[in-house]
This record gives C-alpha cells, structure tokens and sequence, in this order.
C-alpha cells in the first residue's frame, strides 16, 4: 500500500462511500484532495460525496473546480476505477 497515493485514497473513499461510512469516506477524499488538488476524478468524487451528505454548495464548488482543471470531463458520469 503506497500511504501517500492519492488513487489509494480516492478508491478507499469511493469504496467507504459505497458503504455509507461518509465520515471515514471524506477523510480519505480530503487527503487525496490534499495529495493531488488538480485531479478532476477526486475533486468530483468529493462533490459526490458532499451531494450525498446534503452540502450542495461543498457539492457545487468542488464540481466548479474540476471544470476549471478539465472542462472536458463528463461531471455527471459515474466514476469507474
């Protein structure tokens, strides 16, 4: 396991996600936001995220930033890793 990886942290907060851990999922996504602040995938992972926990503005601002690093990524397409 590479500790530092912000994938492994963007698969482990996909992966809490899925299990409805919010908490420990946005842990891993605010590290991997941390890690690699210009990648879309983790930027629209976390506005997923804040979606699913009812902060739309959280949610809004973090899709925002992805189409400003890459305006020609789909944000309403599901992540597939």
């Amino acid at each position: 396991l590479q500790p530092e990886s912000p994938l492994v942290h963007l698969n482990l907060g996909g992966l809490h996600t899925q299990l409805g851990q919010y908490e420990q999922a946005e842990g891993f996504l605010i590290k991997a936001r941390r890690l690699a602040p210009r990648q879309p995938a983790i930027r629209r992972r976390l506005g997923e995220l804040f979606l699913k926990t009812n902060r739309p503005d959280s949610a809004g601002a973090e899709f925002a930033t992805a189409l400003k690093i890459a305006p020609w990524v789909r944000i309403h397409t599901p992540l597939h890793f």
